[in-house]
């Protein structure tokens, strides 16, 4: 069970960023430009929209079948299972924003926010992580570079800089791997 759920989590993570990494081959153009633009916009091009779409929605059906697989033993593994089960929705919900974004400013608005909300989640889970669940020099690394990525996401929001695409795939890269590593600590502690 703990190896099933570690390989769900490692594959809903590889298959999000390949699916990112065939996007940025495809259309390079988001990620090396002066004012990048977010990782959305591939989901609105007829040229990225399957790989992006397949890479979100895979990633949140294997961080769902991971958090099935979870047994409800203890209180952390309850909360594991939770954060696993919202992130997966989370992730569904940013997906779905992204192909309406471009309709009006109420899309907008509403993908923004949702863009907001994974990057707090995400911040706010990773921190959870590092200090209740597994604790070492490496989550705490990890998210250390996180958080730098956060601010300086935080900061291109308020148009102080424009460096969005490559902060949502920092910030996702690491906190997939404090997610994995996190939740397979979690995990031996049953044995």
């Amino acid at each position: 069970m703990q190896k099933r759920v570690n390989r769900y989590l490692i594959i809903s993570q590889l298959i999000l960023f390949i699916g990112l990494g065939i996007c940025i081959v495809l259309i390079p153009g988001y990620l090396f430009k002066k004012n990048e633009a977010g990782v959305s916009n591939y989901g609105v091009h007829f040229k990225t929209v399957i790989p992006y779409s397949l890479a979100f929605l895979m990633c949140a059906i294997y961080v769902f079948r991971g958090a099935l697989l979870i047994p409800l033993k203890a209180v952390v593994l309850v909360q594991l299972r939770r954060v696993l089960f919202m992130f997966s929705i989370i992730l569904i919900v940013a997906l779905l924003t992204t192909y309406t974004y471009k309709i009006n400013n109420v899309c907008k608005d509403i993908h923004i926010g949702m863009a907001i909300a994974t990057f707090c989640f995400e911040i706010i889970v990773a921190f959870w992580l590092c200090y209740r669940v597994h604790k070492d020099k490496l989550n705490l690394g990890l998210l250390a570079v996180q958080l730098l990525a956060f601010t300086v996401a935080a900061l291109t929001l308020f148009g102080v800089l424009r460096l969005l695409f490559a902060t949502q795939l920092l910030t996702s890269l690491m906190f997939g791997i404090i997610l994995i590593r996190s939740s397979a600590a979690a995990l031996k502690e049953l044995k």
